[in-house]
């Protein structure tokens, strides 16, 4: 489906960049992103990432025929060779890596700054639905990476609190992923296409005694950045993040990320490592704890992990109804959240 935008008419371009990427999108691979990231670039990016700007004023209307986007192409190809220099979650702006960091073969870290001038749009962050956040509720927000030559982009989603003034990213590269294999070839001091923060998930803490997350891969990012960014006076965490299948790297040991979120929540986390055949009901009811109707839990996981454990998404990417070993313990549908 094709959404018709309206927008001030120096926006014009970034909406026509908008509408053929999410047409092109869906034959492109996803492999390697978090799937926290491909769910927000297969269904938020052409709708939420401009409804978060709040003035842009995007809106679900009638399809526009398929050859207006067509026409907008020679606009596309103008904003892609003319990066802006200031973040915005709409225009692509050109920002230079500070630092990078090989966690492993397929693992790269990467910091960007934030430029001051960008700084409220993390610090007074927008919702998925357009409306600010109030001052007791985190989002968990994402960024975009674009790959200007051929055209596309991919999410990635910030493992820090971007408040402390940059973003950090884990890019993972695999085979047939292009802007994977652009980011692994950059170094400090470098350019890189970016816009965003765009937003993912929005949570208030104090509405829970504890909040459960469960992960494999990178789709531990926007686990990280949540842990990064709970207020003094949270709730007790717990990480379930998944140990990777036999044969494959656990690059997340590594990398330290772990024992840094340990460092920083101390008691109130707590982190298991079990593998994915150990989720079971009786290991779900020990890490909601003794007063599930004050939990929530977090799944970001491929579908076929997810499935058994809360029920996948719909073709759409909704909620759909909570099913299986989640549904077991007694966990109503408000209590969970699926991230893809």
């Amino acid at each position: 489906m094709i959404y018709s935008v309206k927008l001030p008419v120096e926006n014009s371009f970034s909406t026509a960049h908008m509408l053929t990427t999410r047409l092109a999108s869906r034959s492109l691979p996803t492999k390697g992103l978090c799937h926290a990231c491909r769910r927000s670039q297969r269904s938020l990016a052409p709708l939420r990432s401009l409804s978060t700007a709040g003035p842009s004023g995007l809106r679900r209307r009638w399809p526009y025929p398929l050859g207006l986007s067509i026409a907008l192409l020679p606009g596309v190809f103008w904003f892609l060779s003319s990066p802006k220099s200031e973040l915005s979650p709409q225009l692509y702006s050109t920002q230079k890596i500070s630092s990078t960091t090989s966690i492993s073969p397929s693992h790269k870290l990467i910091s960007i700054p934030i430029p001051p001038q960008a700084q409220h749009l993390f610090s007074t962050p927008y919702k998925t639905d357009g409306s600010r956040a109030d001052p007791d509720e985190v989002v968990v927000q994402h960024m975009m990476i674009g790959a200007p030559q051929i055209q596309i982009e991919r999410p990635y989603t910030p493992i820090n609190d971007p408040q402390n003034g940059e973003v950090q990213m884990i890019v993972k590269r695999v085979k047939g992923g292009e802007v994977g294999r652009l980011v692994h070839s950059l170094q400090e001091g470098q350019d890189v296409e970016v816009r965003g923060p765009i937003p993912t998930f929005s949570i208030r803490p104090s509405d829970y005694d504890r909040i459960v997350m469960v992960s494999t891969g990178t789709g531990v990012s926007p686990f990280l950045q949540l842990l990064s960014r709970l207020p003094e006076s949270r709730p007790k965490c717990h990480l379930v993040h998944l140990q990777p299948a036999p044969g494959k790297e656990d690059w997340i040991v590594a990398s330290g990320l772990l024992r840094r979120a340990q460092d920083d929540l101390g008691e109130d986390l707590i982190i298991h490592r079990p593998p994915a055949s150990l989720i079971t009901a009786e290991s779900m009811k020990s890490a909601i704890g003794e007063n599930p109707e004050r939990a929530m839990v977090l799944i970001c996981l491929p579908p076929h992990l997810m499935r058994p454990l809360c029920g996948g998404l719909t073709r759409t990417l909704e909620q759909g109804p909570l099913t299986g070993v989640l549904s077991d313990v007694g966990l109503s549908a408000d209590q969970v959240w699926k991230l893809e």
